[in-house]
């Protein structure tokens, strides 16, 4: 896998915002991101708030954003990342499979569509085709889409 690198001068790494509110998420993905020399990750948050919040200080080049926070939510709180940094790029991590929230969250300018059950397999090819610019949804969620 080649992920590349952000950045022209500034990066040598992928920045990484986690967002997601169920501690073994982000520490399945600390463990998944790990053995990839191309990503940081520079932050978690646990709601929309803190990620808008930690986005607007830190600008990741990568958001990783759970759909089902406990406070906005991940379509709003993807929409507004994007309107504030629209160079940053949003991939959601969930286990909504229905074809309502790919095409909300694709629509808020989210780049890619990740679920849960598939994270192990999906997440880095994710992670490689919206950093370089394209667009990625999990082949699950794909089949509503």
């Amino acid at each position: 896998m080649q992920i590349p690198v952000a950045g022209s001068g500034k990066h040598t790494r992928t920045s990484v915002l986690v967002v997601d509110d169920h501690p073994s998420v982000c520490e399945m993905l600390r463990v998944l991101l790990a053995g990839e020399p191309a990503l940081c990750i520079v932050g978690e948050a646990r709601d929309a708030k803190h990620a808008i919040d930690f986005n607007e200080q830190a600008h990741p080049d990568l958001v990783i954003m759970d759909l089902g926070l406990p406070d906005i939510g991940g379509i709003e709180a993807t929409r507004t990342i994007k309107t504030h940094t629209p160079q940053c790029t949003i991939v959601i991590l969930t286990v909504h499979e229905e074809l309502y929230y790919v095409v909300e969250s694709l629509k808020a300018g989210a780049a890619g569509y990740v679920l849960k059950r598939t994270m192990s397999s999906d997440l880095l090819t994710a992670i490689e085709a919206t950093t370089s610019g394209g667009q990625f949804v999990s082949p699950m969620a794909n089949s509503a889409y």
